[in-house]
């Protein structure tokens, strides 16, 4: 169970990712199929959730007002999904400071799967062994 606590996010997430007026960085939209395939979608919990009314990119300029739901994850990636109301639908995005390109460390490992960035650096580990059942 979660508890959903207000807090204002941190300079250093407003430095990379701007304020609630601004798009995040790389901020692109996707279709549906294209945001199911995407790595986070419904596998991790996001360390951050927001709703964001944004006319702004972080570098100042104007854009079309999108008020929308972002999902941040520890990587430095995200997604975020807008209701359309004059469209009666939902539109996808993805964003990031880092359009992660992954690579498992060591592929011969059992359970254990270690995955870096070749653009960025960032890693992480996956303990797979959860996910099998023996009979």
């Amino acid at each position: 169970m979660y508890k959903l606590v207000w807090t204002r996010p941190d300079i250093d997430h407003v430095r990379k990712y701007g304020s609630y007026n601004h798009f995040p960085p790389n901020w692109h939209e996707v279709d549906e199929e294209e945001l199911v395939s995407c790595s986070h979608y419904m596998s991790y919990t996001e360390a951050l959730q927001e709703l964001r009314q944004m006319m702004r990119t972080c570098d100042g300029k104007s854009q079309p007002y999108v008020s929308a739901t972002l999902y941040f994850f520890p990587d430095g990636s995200g997604y975020a999904i807008q209701r359309d109301f004059h469209q009666k639908k939902f539109r996808y995005y993805l964003f990031g400071s880092c359009m992660h390109d992954y690579v498992e460390d060591d592929p011969k490992r059992r359970f254990i799967h270690s995955y870096t960035c070749k653009k960025c650096g960032y890693s992480f580990q996956v303990d797979s062994s959860d996910c099998h059942s023996y009979s």
